[in-house]
């Protein structure tokens, strides 16, 4: 069961994604994964807003024929579906609205328009209230108070049916290319266009707009990522008028829609993964993240493993959440290093995708997990020691025990645990087993040999010394207690390393 942890605001968010997983108990623990779209349903918990007119006053000329555009109203209501279908109307009611019977507005665009032909000197202001209204139950509105001024036949000033305007255009736009137009309600020729302030500076504007006809042109190359949104201010002169010419201004917005023009990018690449080894199947060892400057389905991203060496199966990534997990169990005694190619893809439209990869090294750091193990002597050995050849500090035989591990946890130490007459030291380092006074008799030596890992793992070794009878010989001896041999690693097979020749403890050699 999935339940909701905070308010959720569809106005904020309408769709969240839940990563759900299911997992066995079994071991090592199998399982899957799976993506949850979650849509929120909208309420009608928000009002209309009108955005437009701006202000409050609009004007229409007089003597213009019925049905002449007076102004656009225009509401926006944040929430979904009817809840957000606005319908408009004049209210009639109200005393202050005395032009309720003299213009009319059309129910879905906003439209106002005359009823009758105006005249100035009849009447030259008109008072409306306007209200927009939801399709939600139970609805919601909002009202709005216009003046209406009718401008006589020798006002030159120019008009126009909306305050704001929106326009979209895509960042790979060619310079020249129209966007649209601001030419406003006033006689064509009358009226010149310029481009009052264009928001934000930059060096080169990137808008202009035809002085005669109103049209909004791309004046230089866009681009999205860098700016998404412009704010412009346009002013129509009109040009009949000598001594005291009169103007008007509209606001644009432009907004400037994405193009998959960006890959994907890595935050670094090589990218260096470390885990320790035996961990247990679906664990996350690395969470992916590339990013991608485009916006919607164009930045975002999926994720994918290309190929991984060596060839083992041993790693899985989630597509959505970037998460690189274990699909094996993995020893690092067996393989120490494994080299990962990763991508990621968005998801444009599959002709326009774009893909972005990167290598991924990843080592493995040692557990201990190995016992040290007795390579010499072997288990049933038997060291024999002639009477007349116990000198003190005689170095009997050297005991050696391999541990699998890396570092500390492969690193082998030597100790006598049974050492009841000390009679023998051992070499904690090196193994070598020293006779500290005369052997009596035959003696089991217990070695142990253990490594500085935590938990420390160890290995147990029964070594036999005896007196030897006159005819036999001691054990064979190195030379040199602590052989150090360099080798060159281009050594062909078979050629000589070093001279380990020994002699016993006897009188031959």
């Amino acid at each position: 069961e999935i339940i909701t942890r905070e308010p959720l605001d569809r106005e904020l968010k309408s769709i969240h994604e839940v990563v759900v997983e299911a997992r066995d108990g079994g071991v090592p623990s199998r399982g899957s994964r799976a993506v949850v779209r979650v849509s929120v349903l909208d309420v009608n918990d928000n009002s209309p807003e009108i955005v437009d007119p701006q202000g409050d006053v609009v004007s229409v000329r007089e003597e213009q024929p019925v049905g002449t555009e007076v102004a656009r109203v225009r509401a926006l209501d944040a929430d979904a579906g009817e809840n957000a279908t606005i319908i408009y109307s004049i209210v009639k009611e109200r005393g202050e609205s005395d032009g309720a019977n003299v213009f009319v507005i059309d129910s879905k665009s906003g439209m106002i328009r005359t009823k009758y032909v105006l005249d100035h000197e009849e009447r030259d202001v008109y008072r409306l209230t306007i209200k927009a209204s939801d399709g939600g139950r139970p609805s919601r509105n909002s009202i709005r108070a216009l003046r209406v001024e009718v401008l006589g036949l020798a006002d030159n000033r120019p008009t126009f049916t909306s305050s704001s305007l929106n326009f979209h255009v895509k960042e790979d736009a060619n310079i020249g290319d129209v966007i649209g137009s601001v030419s406003g309600a006033s006689p064509a020729g009358r009226v010149a266009y310029t481009l009052a302030s264009l928001t934000p500076l930059t060096i080169f504007p990137a808008f202009d707009v035809d002085r005669s006809s109103g049209q909004l042109v791309v004046a230089h190359s866009l681009d999205r990522e860098n700016v998404s949104e412009y704010h412009l201010d346009v002013t129509a002169l009109d040009t009949t008028s000598i001594g005291n010419p009169q103007s008007i201004a509209v606001s644009v917005k432009v907004f400037i829609d994405d193009i998959n023009d960006n890959p994907p990018k890595w935050p670094q690449d090589p990218l260096y993964i470390r885990a320790t080894e035996n961990l247990s199947i679906g664990t996350t060892i690395y969470n992916l993240s590339a990013y991608d400057s485009d916006s919607g389905m164009n930045g975002e991203l999926r994720y994918d493993l290309v190929s991984e060496f060596p060839a083992c199966g041993c790693f899985s990534v989630d597509s959505l959440t970037g998460a690189l997990s274990i699909s094996k169990m993995l020893d690092r005694e067996e393989q120490n290093e494994y080299t990962l190619l990763l991508r990621a893809t968005d998801r444009a439209p599959p002709n326009e995708r774009l893909a972005a990869t990167v290598t991924a090294k990843f080592i493995l750091i040692d557990q201990n997990d190995n016992d040290p193990v007795f390579i010499a002597p072997g288990m049933n050995e038997k060291i024999i020691l002639r009477p007349d050849y116990q000198n003190p500090g005689a170095s009997i035989v050297r005991v050696i025990a391999v541990d699998k591990d890396a570092d500390d946890n492969g690193r082998v130490s030597y100790t006598i645990i049974n050492n009841i007459e000390s009679a023998f030291s051992i070499g904690p380092e090196s193994g070598i087993i020293t006779l500290v006074r005369p052997l009596l008799k035959e003696t089991i030596l217990q070695i142990e040999a253990n490594d500085h890992g935590t938990p420390q793992r160890y290995a147990l070794l029964n070594l036999t010394i005896s007196l030897a009878l006159d005819e036999e010989h001691g054990p064979p001896r190195l030379l040199l207690d602590h052989p150090v041999v360099h080798v060159s690693e281009d050594l062909p097979v078979g050629g000589a390393i070093f001279n380990v020749a020994g002699s016993t403890l006897t009188n031959n050699q």
